[in-house]
C-alpha cells in the first residue's frame, strides 16, 4: 500500500492564546501543510476545524509544538498555575496516554509539546461520525494559563 498521510501545520503564529480551564479545541493558527494530503487519500485535512478525518484502519499521530510561555509572550494575566495540558482525542474522546504537559508559569523559554501515538478507526467510528482527530488544550488555572504557540504540525500517517 502507498504511504498516506495528512498533516496541519502552524508556521510563525504571533497570536497569543489564553488555554482556557476546561479541556477545549486547539484551533488558533492551523493551516493546511504544504505538502498536506499524499497517498490515497485516506486522511483529510481541514484547517478551518482543526481536524484530520480518517478512513478505516490504523495510523501513527504525531503532534509537534513549540510553546512560548506567558513571560516570552508578555500576555500573563497573572495566572497562579500555568500547567497546560495538551491531548489528542478522537471523535472527541480523549486517547489514553496521548497527553503533554508543560509549565507555563515559571519557564522563561520556548518549550516542546510531542504527543505520538497510534490510533485505530474502524467503520463503526466511520457510521458515528467519530473518525477524525483534533488537539485538545486545558490549564491548571481557573483564569486560564497565556502561551504563544509558535510552530508546529499535527501529522496523521496511515500504516495499515
Amino acid at each position: 500500500m502507498a504511504t498516506a498521510f495528512g498533516a496541519l501545520s502552524i508556521n510563525g503564529n504571533a497570536t497569543p492564546s489564553l488555554v482556557p480551564n476546561v479541556a477545549a479545541k486547539y484551533t488558533q493558527g492551523w493551516a493546511a501543510h504544504s505538502v498536506s494530503q499524499r497517498g490515497n487519500r485516506s486522511v483529510t485535512v481541514s484547517a478551518a476545524n482543526s481536524r484530520l478525518t480518517l478512513v478505516p484502519g490504523v495510523y501513527e499521530v504525531e503532534l509537534n509544538l513549540t510553546a512560548e510561555t506567558e513571560d516570552v509572550s508578555g500576555t500573563s494575566q497573572a495566572d497562579a498555575i500555568g500547567v497546560v495540558t495538551f491531548q489528542l482525542r478522537r471523535g472527541g474522546v480523549a486517547l489514553a496516554g496521548a497527553v503533554a504537559q508543560l509549565d507555563a508559569q515559571a519557564v522563561d523559554r520556548p518549550q516542546t509539546i510531542s504527543i505520538h501515538d497510534i490510533v485505530e478507526i474502524t467503520r463503526a467510528h466511520v457510521t458515528a461520525g467519530t473518525n477524525y482527530v483534533e488537539v485538545y488544550h486545558s490549564s491548571g488555572d481557573a483564569a486560564g494559563t497565556d502561551i504563544l504557540i509558535a510552530n508546529g504540525r499535527f501529522i496523521a500517517k496511515r500504516l495499515s
